[in-house]
């Protein structure tokens, strides 16, 4: 997607939490940055993962504003893990 198209402009991506080849979620947590927040991964269910919905803001919504922010939290789906 090139930038300054209109879906470019009106999307959002984070790959930021998105493991690289060869790494893993476990490995991604395990030693945030300094001052960030640790990501609020709950325990798996099925293998898969998902984000606690009430620390979700803190860690990657923080920019935008509560309404939005929590319907972000309410919205994720569960992700694979990998140790």
């Amino acid at each position: 997607m090139r930038t300054g198209t209109p879906c470019a402009a009106s999307c959002r991506c984070s790959t930021a939490f998105a493991p690289d080849a060869g790494e893993s979620v476990g490995k991604l947590i395990a030693d945030p940055a300094p001052g960030a927040p640790a990501p609020p991964i709950l325990a798996p269910v099925d293998g898969l993962l998902m984000l606690d919905q009430d620390r979700f803001a803190a860690a990657f919504a923080a920019d935008v504003g509560p309404e939005q922010a929590d319907f972000m939290a309410k919205s994720q789906v569960r992700w694979g893990w990998m140790p």
